[in-house]
C-alpha cells in the first residue's frame, strides 16, 4: 500500500497552484510546437510548388532542345528580338 500523505488546508493551494503553472507551461510548450508545425508544413507547401516548377522547366527544356540544337546564337537572338 503507498503511503501518500494527505494534503489539508495551505497544501491543497499549493498542489493546485503547482498544477496550474504546469497546465500552463504545458499549454505553452503545446502552442509553440504548433507554430513550428504549421510553419514546416507551409515550408512543405513551398517546396512542393517550387518542385512541380522545377517539373514544368525540365520538362520544357527537354521538349525545347532539339530546337536549340539547330539555332545558332544569332538566329535565337533575332527571334527573341521579333517576339
Amino acid at each position: 500500500m503507498l503511503n501518500v500523505p494527505i494534503c489539508e488546508g495551505a497544501s491543497w493551494t499549493k498542489v493546485l497552484s503547482l498544477t496550474v503553472v504546469v497546465v500552463m507551461m504545458w499549454q505553452a510548450t503545446f502552442e509553440s510546437m504548433e507554430a513550428d508545425l504549421k510553419e514546416m508544413n507551409n515550408g512543405v507547401e513551398t517546396l512542393e510548388r517550387n518542385l512541380v516548377e522545377l517539373q514544368e522547366l525540365l520538362y520544357v527544356l527537354q521538349y525545347t532542345a532539339p530546337f536549340f540544337e539547330h539555332v545558332s546564337l544569332p538566329q535565337l537572338i533575332k527571334i527573341m528580338v521579333v517576339v
